[in-house]
């Protein structure tokens, strides 16, 4: 078809204005990402970039060098309160050759103190050998509030990868700037060492875990001597010659959160090494399916039996003489999300059957980054790590999951007495003593968000009836605080120190809930109608009143988890009758059972004892009458107390 050239000419123009506008779409798709993207602000500066040997806990070891394949943690601080910090603006950290994440790829918060809570200002993305720290809008609402102290501090658990006999490291901030980190120790990274063999007892030891796991090995280590010390001492002795085909028994019972794998191809019996071979790095000898996977140490078999949680494991073979075996095989996590649950503990447990041999492990895993706050000379502060155990550890939402935890602190000196600091929370009215909140994270480093004078002590208490969200399908137990290795809920704080504080809870399995029922009676009164009040705390949180009548009659409490306990106190002041002296009961404390059971009776008996007091009688005569010596007259008396008591009296 022809078009006219002025139509033909319209066309052109059209279809050059619909390109143009195409045009200008495609690069505004564009540009608005680029916007987006982190631009580092070399600006922030960072500094304090130290290394020390830690674990994967995060527990220091200060005076110890570093070994590849060990845990490092990196402190560092950053500060921007010399630029304008604007959303998308960042801070990077490269750490060189011979570190990496612990935890990678993986994405945490960037938090700051701000009106005493820790804030998200931001997210820190770590990556293999990087972390990139970039702030989030949250900063505009801040800055429009007046904040401007944009600075704070981190640590980060690394790996150790490479060994260097140098005594620093060099790592790149800010995308250009190298610093100089020493190392610790007498400096250096050491490789593995040689492998050499000591003889092995009997223990258990998993791999290690990360937020990333979803499965984990578990391993029985035994050394062939020890077994047969321990076989001979009862009725199942073995030669362990080397020659001679010989079974062994052991009973491995698995903890909460995991189950056994029962595919038997994944089990294995496995030589570690020997006085003759010690270098070794370990040798497969057979699976549980039957499979032999090498001969060379004779002829070995493995048989498994799994019941539940427990599996009884069977070896036979020729146990050579100044030998380490092991048995692995992995377990799958049973968590909400099918992964390993930071802060949970995870057991496991081995015995050698016939023999008193026995072993136990813990496997757990810490947030491998955390924010930590700058403290002034004199000044110091704490931080809670929560772990949590239990049989119902899998019907935790973990992520979700805060329990507050409550500060008393008592201060060294008058709060008055510390030019520009600000007492935490809530300061009592003596200035010394005062009161703040800290709410917890399971599996979190918790740093509490404020700094306390040097010597401060300070006692810690979980609510866990204020648990958010509140447990459905299990029950907290009991809390247990420990300082390093003592347990303990009380601190006292150090100089520009950040003492650790772990905080373990277990998630018990969820029981019809049971009640407790309270009955009243009382000797020396008459009560009538009176009612009593009673109050009770439970630990479960469950805290009230409830009124009885001195009938004997239970009055029952409320609904609570079976194996609570409850305090019952009387209120003696509403106990009190007129004319009488109260015994008061003591406070009972009592355990919930199971609704099956008979209610658990708190039963409070008073005694009174009726107020007493004398009166006397004196005869006085008037007129001529002289009595005679001894004379008395009878005076009869009658009493209106509840005896009616009456009588009479010889009144001389």
């Amino acid at each position: 078809m022809q078009v006219p050239a002025d139509r033909r000419r319209t066309a052109s123009r059209g279809q050059s204005t619909a390109a143009w506008l195409a045009l200008l779409t495609l690069l505004a798709s564009m540009i608005v990402p680029l916007q987006a993207q982190a631009a580092v602000n070399t600006d922030i500066n960072l500094s304090g970039l130290a290394l020390v040997k830690s674990d994967r806990s995060g527990n220091d070891f200060p005076s110890e060098g570093l070994t590849t394949q060990d845990v490092a943690k990196l402190s560092y601080t950053w500060d921007a309160t010399k630029t304008t910090v604007n959303p998308g603006d960042s801070f990077s950290i490269d750490l060189g050759a011979n570190f990496k994440n612990l935890e990678n790829p993986k994405t945490v918060p960037l938090n700051l103190p701000y009106n005493g809570t820790s804030t998200e200002v931001g997210a820190c993305k770590l990556t293999e050998r990087t972390m990139e720290c970039t702030f989030g809008d949250k900063v505009e609402e801040l800055k429009a509030a007046g904040f401007k102290d944009f600075k704070g501090s981190g640590q980060a658990l690394l790996l150790i990868t490479q060994a260097t006999t140098a005594q620093s490291v060099d790592m790149t901030v800010n995308g250009s700037q190298k610093v100089s980190v020493r190392l610790p120790g007498a400096g250096g990274i050491k490789g593995p060492a040689a492998r050499s063999y000591t003889a092995l007892k009997f223990s258990k030891v998993s791999s290690v875990i990360t937020s990333a796991s979803s499965t984990m090995t578990w391993e029985v280590n035994f050394g062939s001597d020890y077994i047969k010390e321990q076989l001979a001492k009862g009725d199942s002795p073995i030669a362990s010659d080397g020659q001679t085909r010989e079974t062994i028994t052991i009973t491995d019972t698995l903890g909460s959160g995991m189950t056994f794998n029962g595919d038997k191809n994944r089990w294995y019996l496995g030589l570690r090494n020997s006085a003759a071979e010690p270098g070794i790095s370990g040798v497969s000898l057979t699976s549980a399916a039957g499979k032999d996977l090498s001969t060379k140490y004779g002829d070995f078999d493995l048989d498994v039996d799994i019941q539940g949680q427990v599996a009884t494991i069977k070896v036979t073979g020729p146990f050579a003489p100044d030998s380490n075996y092991r048995i692995s095989y992995p377990v799958t996590f049973t968590s909400q999300n099918g992964k390993a649950i930071a802060g949970a503990q995870y057991t496991n447990a081995a015995s050698l059957n016939h023999s008193e041999a026995h072993g136990e492990f813990t496997r757990s895993y810490a947030d491998s980054f955390k924010v930590t706050v700058d403290m002034a000379p004199g000044f110091g502060g704490f931080e809670v790590s929560k772990t949590l155990g239990g049989a119902a550890l899998d019907a935790v939402d973990v992520a979700n999951t805060t329990l507050p935890v409550k500060v008393d602190y008592v201060l060294p000196g008058p709060a008055s007495g510390y030019a520009g600091w600000q007492a935490p929370g809530t300061l009592n009215a003596d200035g010394l003593s005062g009161t703040a909140v800290l709410n917890i994270s399971i599996g979190k480093t918790n740093t509490f968000q404020g700094t306390f004078p040097k010597g401060t002590v300070v006692t810690l208490s979980e609510d866990i009836g204020q648990a958010s969200p509140a447990p459905s399908g299990y029950a907290w137990g009991k809390p247990v605080f420990a300082v390093g290795r003592t347990e303990t809920n009380t601190l006292t704080i150090g100089d520009r120190v950040s003492t650790k504080v772990t905080l373990n809870n277990t998630a018990d399995v969820a029981k019809a809930p049971g009640t407790f029922q309270v009955t009243k009676t009382v000797t020396g009164a008459q009560a009538g109608d009176k009612e009593f009040t009673f109050t009770y705390t439970c630990t479960d949180g469950t805290e009230s009143t409830l009124k009885a009548k001195a009938n004997g009659e239970a009055v029952s409490g409320p609904k609570v988890p079976t194996g609570t306990q409850c305090t019952v106190t009387e209120d003696t002041k509403t106990a009190a009758i007129d004319g009488y002296t109260l015994t008061a009961p003591e406070a009972q404390t009592i355990t919930v059972k199971d609704p099956a059971e008979p209610v658990a009776t708190a039963a409070f008996t008073n005694s009174y004892v009726r107020d007493t007091g004398t009166f006397s009688v004196s005869k006085s005569v008037k007129g001529d009458y002289a009595p005679q010596a001894g004379e008395t007259v009878k005076v009869g008396y009658t009493c209106n107390d509840p005896d009616s008591t009456k009588g009479t009296l010889d009144v001389p």
